[in-house]
């Protein structure tokens, strides 16, 4: 348990990568000026079409904390690169600009930051909200990180399996700067699952330091988040080959893999999608793909043995 009284000497950077959400940005923007513990807000404008860049440049009128940079990189993981690049603090926290904070963010990570001087990688939990939710952009301070939950050392080497109170995502995370051991931050080679394929890669190079506590809303009222099942097979080519890439071991990497392509083929096959089907079944390495027809024949073999035995019984 983390104890009150710490000195805290880290500054807190904040990175938010923005194009055309100019109905949140500005809820955005509050939610983290509402803490004086914010060193600085950079935001990146990436391509923006809408009002979101002039709506910023209001901030940055306001605050001298908040800091603009248009580009036209048109990819998410370019934008927040350049952004932890044009961070001034130590600590950089990631923000998409439609998420908010419900707390003090940035002293948790200071405290995490202060506590654990082996770690790199920081994180708290989150909720999933929709614009139909009542949002509460109330200030809250956190000066004992004990109160609100105790902080975990994770590895998500195998990430489907981590507790959901201990996942991270692109809006509840924070890295060092500079990075002691992780030589790169987001891919920007993949369309999706670039924070997925970021978080595998940094447990190469050692833990995760998450505390639980729900400080970030992620709002999914306008996700343009990519489902795996619908993601195109380029898109899961460069994920695999980055994701294989993060294992030790040969056993891990098709351990993992093969487990993750049996439930996207099972979910394909339940919406129909045969041609994807088929295409997660290619991915599947030889064993499984001889071992998944058994399996499933003696499942359903188990299924007609259930069922015939609960017909003798209803006859008797």
């Amino acid at each position: 348990m983390i104890e009150s009284g710490i000195v805290v000497k880290s500054k807190v950077s904040v990175v938010i990568p923005l194009h055309d959400k100019e109905t949140t940005i500005g809820r955005t923007l509050d939610s983290i000026l509402a803490y004086p513990s914010v060193g600085d807000v950079v935001v990146v404008d990436d391509a923006s079409t809408d009002n979101s860049a002039r709506i910023v440049d209001e901030y940055c009128r306001t605050d001298a904390r908040v800091r603009l940079h248009r580009r036209e990189f048109k990819n998410v993981s370019m934008a927040r690169n350049l952004g932890y690049e044009l961070a001034e603090g130590d600590l950089v926290c990631f923000l998409d600009a439609d998420d908010y904070w419900v707390g003090d963010v940035a002293t948790v990570m200071k405290q995490l930051a202060e506590h654990y001087p082996g770690v790199e990688v920081f994180g708290v939990g989150h909720r999933v909200v929709s614009g139909r939710e009542r949002i509460n952009l109330k200030p809250v301070q956190l000066s004992v990180l004990g109160l609100i939950g105790r902080p975990e050392l994770v590895s998500y080497q195998d990430y489907w399996i981590v507790p959901k109170s201990l996942r991270i995502c692109s809006s509840t995370v924070a890295f060092r700067k500079p990075r002691m051991r992780l030589p790169s931050l987001f891919n920007p080679r993949l369309k999706f699952g670039e924070d997925l394929d970021l978080w595998i890669r940094a447990s190469r190079y050692g833990k995760t330091c998450v505390c639980p506590a729900a400080l970030v809303e992620i709002d999914r009222t306008d996700s343009t988040t990519h489902v795996y099942g619908s993601a195109p097979p380029e898109a899961w080519n460069l994920l695999s080959e980055s994701l294989r890439e993060s294992f030790e071991s040969e056993r891990k990497r098709v351990h993992f893999w093969d487990r993750k392509m049996a439930h996207e083929l099972a979910r394909a096959i339940r919406q129909f999608k045969l041609p994807l089907a088929w295409w997660f079944f290619c991915r599947l390495s030889l064993p499984f793909q001889l071992f998944l027809p058994i399996h499933l024949s003696l499942k359903a073999l188990r299924r007609v043995g259930l069922g015939l035995a609960t017909a003798s019984h209803e006859k008797s």
